[in-house]
């Protein structure tokens, strides 16, 4: 039985590299092959070592990760020698590679690092370490994250966006364990749904998001801001910390219609659909084409914020809509004008471009201590 390797003089080969590159891009195989020019099947060759790095192939590298030729080159010399020799001892270094791409599969690893989840390694096993710990699990397997309650197979599009269902677990997963130390009184059901009813008077009010977080706290609902992660596109979430409902707005777009609709959304969950907040619901754009519940979820948000009597202003042929028209009919409905542009935007009344007109960033209107991570901070 061969030895593996796995000490400070390993080198690593140029498919490692390229794994924590496309990572930092957001970028998945498909991206690489398209933007590279070359088919997928030799992506595929490179990433799982098959393929040696020719002077063609490393130009092609330097193009598309702004590395040098002989960079590329070099690694795949070194790494070449490296296997050479381990063979003359009788190690192989294929157990190692084929881990550390399983861990790469199921992990955003730099982003992991960058956020301080994990710390950062250099040698295989400290790597599988922090996994280990950060998953609470004993052995390297992470099939809990394919079975159908956490995941959707392996990548999936939502809209023009293509979504990793393994990172938004990881992401899961911190958020829940963040959500563990806040502290709210009992949830109560009936005053929520009171609160509910003067949400048009709080997107009005200078102060009117931090009154109305300060509300959904005294009746128990936990809110929190915490941003999404590369190729997750995630706009919220809704789960159960024990018996305590918890909201999640990512900051995605940063701005006040965003902000009052995916937190109506994800309310809407809590009361109407409880049976999706056990193990975690997280909701990406927001459309209603993915299910009957998400569907159901907007159309309450959409009322919450007056979506019918806004478009009832404008019924019969398509025509232009002038500002003074849209402030107006904000005024009348006692509503911010943002709520009105994006209701006009979501129903094609008018161009997303013109959403912007009087919506200033939500982040400055947050409380400092909404934010899980306080770095992550979206101010202008």
């Amino acid at each position: 039985m061969k030895k593996t390797s796995e000490d400070s003089s390993r080198i690593e080969p140029p498919s490692v590299i390229i794994w924590q590159k496309l990572e930092e891009l957001g970028w998945s195989q498909n991206d690489f092959a398209n933007v590279a020019g070359i088919s997928l099947k030799h992506v595929s060759e490179i990433l799982n070592n098959k393929k040696h790095i020719t002077l063609e192939t490393a130009k092609i590298l330097e193009k598309v990760f702004e590395e040098p030729v002989f960079f590329w080159l070099q690694k795949d010399v070194e790494y070449r020698l490296y296997l050479e020799e381990l063979g003359r001892k009788g190690i192989t270094a294929n157990d190692d590679i084929s881990q550390r791409a399983y861990i790469y599969k199921y992990n955003p690893i730099s982003e992991m690092v960058r956020r301080g989840w994990i710390g950062k390694t250099k040698k295989l096993s400290d790597l599988k370490k922090e996994i280990l710990k950060f998953w609470n699990i004993e052995e390297l397997n992470f099939d809990f994250l394919e079975e159908p309650h956490t995941a959707k197979g392996t990548f999936y599009k939502t809209g023009n966006i293509e979504v990793n269902p393994y990172y938004t677990q990881v992401w899961l997963r911190v958020v829940k364990e963040k959500c563990k130390s806040i502290s709210v009184p009992t949830y109560e059901k009936a005053k929520l749904i009171s609160l509910l009813e003067l949400v048009p008077d709080y997107t009005k009010k200078p102060e009117g998001i931090k009154e109305f977080l300060e509300e959904l706290k005294a009746v128990g609902v936990k809110f929190v801001v915490f941003p999404h992660l590369k190729k997750t596109a995630i706009n919220g979430a809704a789960f159960l910390d024990q018996n305590t409902p918890v909201v999640v707005f990512t900051l995605r777009y940063d701005r006040l219609d965003h902000f009052w609709f995916v937190l109506l959304h994800e309310i809407s969950h809590i009361l109407l659909h409880k049976d999706l907040l056990k193990s975690g619901h997280v909701d990406f754009e927001l459309t209603d084409e993915i299910d009957q519940k998400e569907k159901e979820a907007n159309d309450k948000a959409r009322e919450l914020l007056r979506y019918k009597e806004i478009l009832s202003y404008f019924q019969g042929p398509k025509r232009e809509i002038y500002d003074s028209e849209i402030e107006r009919i904000a005024r009348t409905l006692n509503l911010h004008v943002s709520i009105v542009r994006g209701a006009l935007a979501s129903s094609d009344l008018i161009f997303y471009s013109r959403i912007h007109s009087g919506n200033s960033p939500v982040s400055r209107s947050i409380p400092e201590e909404y934010f899980l991570e306080k770095k992550e901070r979206g101010r202008k």
